[in-house]
């Protein structure tokens, strides 16, 4: 288990649900349920040896779904812990078999 003591990272867990209301605008109805995973991994109230929080956001372009894991990387972590995988170029059905695999047969 980790040791969470660190008065830091606690303001920042403790702060974390006003940035992310201060910096993301139309998805009020979703922050609180980010912030809760991401307080429940950093305070390691998940399963041992599991991610602290997974997280997949799916919507169109615009949405705010890369503001948004910027916002609370930069705040938790720090801008050089991000790890994005962009998949935009997934988008058609021909470039999603290239993904997934040739079809048996």
């Amino acid at each position: 288990m980790k040791n969470n003591s660190d008065p830091t990272q606690q303001r920042k867990l403790h702060d974390l649900d006003q940035i992310l209301a201060q910096e993301i605008r139309g998805q009020s109805h979703l922050l609180p349920r980010i912030a809760s995973v991401l307080k429940r991994g950093e305070l390691s109230l998940t399963k041992l040896h599991r991610p602290r929080g997974s997280f997949l956001f799916l919507g169109p372009t615009g949405v705010g779904k890369t503001e948004v894991t910027n916002v609370f990387t930069n705040h938790l972590f720090g801008a050089e812990k991000l790890f994005r995988c962009d998949m935009s170029e997934f988008q058609t059905q021909e470039s999603i078999g290239l993904l997934l695999g040739a079809k048996v047969g």
